[in-house]
């Protein structure tokens, strides 16, 4: 009815069940992060291509007509210049946001950022600054003379 086991066969004690689980754990903190990262940065990667493909085809605009366009909508129709000659569409269709992000409209000069990071962002404008002065027009000093002949 029951096997009896001979006593060289032996399974897995509590505690080393405990250390495989406790290894698969610190393997699953470490890997979920870093799959989180690269869904980040392929966003941001779509969204630099996109930015690198509107500017392309604005400067094909730009080229074309003589002027900047001035909406979406001059990406995407066929357009004329002065002299009648038609071109476009600059794009086949305006890029999708990538998943989860939405339009902010404009941010600009850091306005919207809290104001620990503008005061970041100003001291390190400010230290770019002093590392491209020039000190000419400071007096030199030299060395410092004693007051009343004492050293």
């Amino acid at each position: 009815m029951f096997e009896h086991r001979n006593k060289t066969q032996r399974g897995f004690t509590l505690i080393e069940l405990m250390i495989v689980v406790a290894i698969i754990g610190i393997l699953a903190a470490i890997a979920i992060p870093l799959y989180a990262n690269v869904q980040a940065r392929a966003r941001i990667s779509k969204a630099q291509a996109d930015a690198r493909t509107i500017a392309s085809a604005a400067t094909i605009y730009g080229a074309h007509v003589g002027l900047l366009p001035t909406g979406a909508n001059d990406f995407v129709n066929t357009v004329s210049n002065a002299q009648s000659q038609t071109a476009g569409p600059f794009l086949g269709a305006w890029p999708t946001l990538p998943g989860g992000w939405t339009a902010a409209g404009n941010v600009s000069r850091g306005r919207h950022l809290p104001h620990h990071r503008r005061r970041r962002r100003r001291n390190r404008w400010r230290a770019e600054l002093d590392k491209h002065r020039t000190h000419t027009n400071r007096p030199r000093e030299g060395p410092r003379s004693s007051v009343g002949g004492r050293a």
